[in-house]
């Protein structure tokens, strides 16, 4: 994703955009003092994902480091409306 981002640091913004898994990152919970909200307004966005599960998916992606062709996956790109 590209895009133009703001920074929130405020106390209202995390609260809102807060869950109880990001408390994994940020020992100090909400408080923490290194915890910002970034909110990106996306300008281009491009994809990919598997097209299998995640174990099938390596073993393709281990095929095609040792040469041999794999599909992996689909890709592409998304429209952004502003």
């Amino acid at each position: 994703m590209y895009g133009e981002a703001d920074i929130y640091t405020d106390e209202k913004s995390i609260e809102k955009a807060w869950t109880p898994m990001a408390k994994a990152w940020f020992k100090e919970g909400k408080d923490d003092p290194a915890v910002s909200v970034i909110r990106v307004y996306p300008l281009d966005v491009y994809y990919w994902d598997t097209t299998s599960g995640k174990v099938i998916s390596l073993i393709k992606v281990a095929a095609a480091l040792t040469g041999t062709t794999a599909a992996v996956g689909v890709e592409g790109q998304l429209t952004v409306h502003q």
